[in-house]
């Protein structure tokens, strides 16, 4: 299989997550630019270890070592940015419908918790109390995280809510907003250059698509790229450093998967089982150096 053909089969079968990278007119010295090792990113909280995208996954996240929260936003129907994956509420709660039809009041009355299952079997989060937050309330309760953030819906009116509260939070050196869309992420751009941002789609194929030979001439427009970990080789390592490009790899669940791309010396790994990568780390603190 072609290089350029497996990065299409990654990226579609994982189309739930962006493709995402700070731009260079990110400030110098960003928390994802400091980082010394692989930095553990809970995505949307820990799928694998509690209800997606609810403040209590992404405090445990926190408590269990991740250093660094995805979360996904959409705009409610009164304007409300909110903390959601899908489009609809019908995969994680226990109603229906369009995030953009239902208002902040209807996604509250949800239980955000009410899908979540840890064995396919049980249900122990129903009826605990877990909500839909607004992006707000994720940055009030954590207030020095580090973020991963993707716009799910494209345009300047959702882009504008959050550019104005990344800016309120002072987020600017700890915080990429993601878009697949080119458009509205050359709108972040250009409406708040000191913000840290993300690769759009077409962005993350002229990385990948130019042989190793003819890659001098790539001017990269970011120094951090999110993408499929089955896309992640040797030849994109190593165009990562020739560009100084820091690489993120999204989504990785497998242990071994998890050490071969820790080993490549990446910059950030995405995770549903953020304890699980916690503890890989951890191990490899621990050995003592080859030299």
């Amino acid at each position: 299989m072609t290089r350029p053909r497996l990065f299409v089969i990654s990226l579609v079968g994982l189309l739930g997550f962006t493709l995402c990278a700070c731009t260079d007119s990110g400030k110098p010295g960003d928390y994802f630019s400091r980082a010394e090792r692989t930095l553990n990113i809970a995505h949307r909280g820990g799928v694998a270890e509690g209800p997606e995208h609810t403040l209590f996954s992404y405090a445990r996240a926190l408590e269990s070592g991740a250093d660094v929260l995805e979360l996904d936003v959409h705009l409610s129907r009164d304007g409300q940015l909110v903390v959601l994956h899908d489009s609809t509420v019908n995969r994680t709660t226990d109603g229906e419908g369009a995030v953009e039809e239902l208002s902040l009041t209807e996604l509250r009355a949800l239980d955000a918790g009410y899908r979540y299952s840890p064995d396919g079997e049980t249900y122990p989060e129903r009826g605990k109390g877990h909500q839909i937050p607004t992006a707000r309330e994720v940055f009030e309760r954590f207030p020095e995280a580090p973020y991963v953030i993707e716009l799910k819906r494209s345009g300047q009116e959702i882009a504008d809510a959050l550019i104005a509260l990344v800016r309120e939070f002072e987020l600017e050196d700890r915080a990429i907003i993601a878009s697949v869309d080119g458009k509205t992420i050359r709108y972040v751009r250009e409406a708040a250059p000191e913000l840290l941002t993300s690769f759009s789609l077409d962005e993350g194929f002229d990385f990948i698509d130019p042989p190793l030979e003819t890659f001098d001439a790539y001017e990269p427009p970011a120094r951090f790229f999110q993408l499929p970990f089955a896309a992640i080789d040797d030849t994109v390592v190593e165009k990562a450093r020739m560009k100084g490009v820091h690489l993120q790899a999204f989504t990785v669940n497998d242990e071994d998967e998890m050490k071969r791309l820790i080993e490549a010396g990446i910059n950030g790994i995405m995770t549903d089982r953020p304890s699980l990568l916690t503890s890989l780390l951890a191990d490899r603190e621990m050995k003592p150096s080859a030299e």
